[in-house]
């Protein structure tokens, strides 16, 4: 995984973790809830995490571009995600918005939105804090896997 952030590494390996079963099924896999549990951040955090990605892969437009754990690139969504995150915690409301749209069909997005949030401040009021660069999220990568 890239060195980034804390919040960062937190962000990407939940995610990762996460798509693990819907790359490859199998029973054995480990739980993404972990980081979130260590950062003392679960209570929000984790409900919110969850809903998002219910969201996103319930009503995804199209699959998502999930690396998996030992990638050394972002994959675009990834990057979207941070970027999402980023913004909202920085209290710009409308940017993360369209970056929801550009995923989900109008009412999925107004779903995602308010635990995205809450995923972004829990994670604010826990310390872990991305940083600006994120923002703007970068220009994806070659794509090598995606999740549907």
């Amino acid at each position: 995984m890239p060195a980034f952030s804390t919040a960062a590494n937190l962000l990407v390996a939940s995610l990762r973790i996460w798509a693990l079963p819907y790359r490859h099924p199998a029973p054995d896999y480990p739980d993404w809830r972990g980081g979130f549990v260590a950062a003392g951040i679960d209570a929000v955090a984790t409900p919110a995490f969850g809903a998002i990605l219910t969201i996103l892969t319930r009503a995804a437009r199209r699959p998502l571009d999930v690396r998996c754990p030992h990638a050394h690139f972002l994959g675009e969504d990834e990057a979207r995600f941070l970027g999402m995150i980023a913004l909202y915690q920085r209290d710009r409301l409308d940017e993360p918005r369209t970056i929801l749209d550009a995923w989900l069909p109008p009412a999925a997005a107004r779903m995602a939105a308010m635990p995205a949030l809450g995923l972004a401040f829990a994670m604010k009021r826990g310390g872990l804090e991305l940083p600006i660069r994120f923002a703007t999220p970068p220009r994806a990568v070659p794509r090598f896997a995606s999740v549907h």
